[in-house]
């Protein structure tokens, strides 16, 4: 409640400093519904290169999305370190698969599930039939090294 916290203020700064502040802005914790749709959009945001350049529609079940919370939110600093979570652990997993050609002209979505292991991802890249009216796209070959 602001009064109880304003009275924390009061302990911990001093009236000077008060005085300098124009406003204080009091917010509410996310809900768990919340964090989830902002799992989801941070991971279209992220993964956006990807289907602009290759194709590809990223999908992530609920486990993924759980799994994301519990590596990259904390309630000191919130959800910014999801961006970095989901780059590393999406856009730069499917980078390494598109090297490797995992991913390839007939693979058009990536699935993103929690991993047995725990703290990781698992990636799926789904082939099937170009459902896309213009017919299938054709990317640049990736030589296979190893």
């Amino acid at each position: 409640d602001r009064v109880s916290t304003q009275s924390t203020w009061g302990r911990h700064f001093r009236p000077e400093f008060l005085n300098r502040l124009d406003d204080i802005v009091m917010f509410n914790g996310l809900a768990p519904a919340d964090l989830r749709r902002i799992v989801r959009l941070q991971l279209d945001m992220a993964t956006k290169m990807l289907g602009e350049q290759h194709h590809l529609s990223v999908e992530m079940t609920d486990a993924a999305v759980n799994r994301c919370l519990e590596e990259a939110y904390s309630a000191e600093y919130g959800v910014r370190p999801l961006r970095r979570y989901l780059e590393k652990h999406v856009t730069g997993a499917a980078a390494q698969m598109i090297l490797r050609g995992e991913i390839g002209a007939t693979t058009h979505r990536i699935i993103v599930d929690a991993s047995p292991t725990p703290g990781e991802l698992k990636l799926t890249a789904v082939r099937g039939p170009d459902l896309s009216p213009s017919g299938p796209v054709r990317g640049p070959k990736v030589p296979r090294t190893g």
